[in-house]
This record gives C-alpha cells, sequence and structure tokens, in this order.
C-alpha cells in the first residue's frame, strides 16, 4: 500500500486553484495520513465519502 498525505492533497488543491484548474479529489485510499494518523477507510464507497468532506474541507479552508 502507498499513504497519501492530507498535505499534498492540499498542496495539490491549492496550486490547481492558483492556476485556474479545476481540483476533485475523489477518493483518499485506505492509507491517507492526516497529522501522521492513519484516517483512511478499506471500502471503497466509505474512501469516496471520505474524500469527499475533505474536498469540502479545502473549498472552505483555502
Amino acid at each position: 500500500m502507498r499513504p497519501i498525505e492530507y498535505e499534498w492533497v492540499k498542496a495539490l488543491y491549492l496550486e490547481a486553484r492558483e492556476r485556474n484548474i479545476e481540483f476533485y479529489f475523489h477518493q483518499c485510499g485506505s492509507m491517507f495520513l492526516r497529522d501522521g494518523k492513519n484516517t483512511g477507510k478499506w471500502n471503497l464507497n466509505e474512501q469516496i465519502k471520505r474524500a469527499e468532506e475533505i474536498q469540502h474541507e479545502l473549498e472552505k479552508t483555502c
């Protein structure tokens, strides 16, 4: 498994926004690290739901 870190996703989001490129975070995977903790989900539907939550969070805070 390859981990994905929140800060990397956030950096991609900010870069896309800066360049007026649409960004959509679709799936967080089972090894999604945030603040050093795995917050990923094993179930695909849960991964997609978690990614949508993160997408909305980025849109509100960045």
